[in-house]
């Protein structure tokens, strides 16, 4: 789903153009909340990324790909050995972005 909304945005910019260039977290949050959001900062969007991986129960290794964190000193698997590409964490992803419409979805309903 976010594929294809950032395709779709990406199609009409010229060649060297960034797609969010020049927006900043705070001109995010202020959009958002001017749309009814509560007050939130951009790090609680990844913070809610996690925790819905978690939920779904993906290895820490995936997630840590996906919120681009390193492992920590101690966990020399995953700190040298071990390396996910994009194609290892896509259905993770996926499958976080299903539950997080799922849970826009519940709460519209609730409305």
């Amino acid at each position: 789903m976010m594929r294809e909304i950032l395709e779709r945005r990406c199609a009409g910019l010229k060649h060297g153009n960034q797609l969010f260039k020049g927006v900043s977290a705070e001109h995010i949050h202020s959009m958002a909340m001017r749309l009814g959001s509560p007050r939130f900062m951009l790090h609680d969007l990844r913070k809610l990324v996690a925790t819905v991986g978690e939920k779904l129960g993906l290895s820490d290794a995936v997630l840590r790909r996906i919120l681009n964190h390193t492992a920590p000193k101690t966990d020399v698997l995953h700190r040298h050995y071990v390396g996910l590409s994009e194609a290892d964490v896509a259905g993770g992803l996926v499958a976080i972005q299903e539950a997080l419409v799922g849970l826009m979805a519940d709460a519209r309903q609730a409305v």
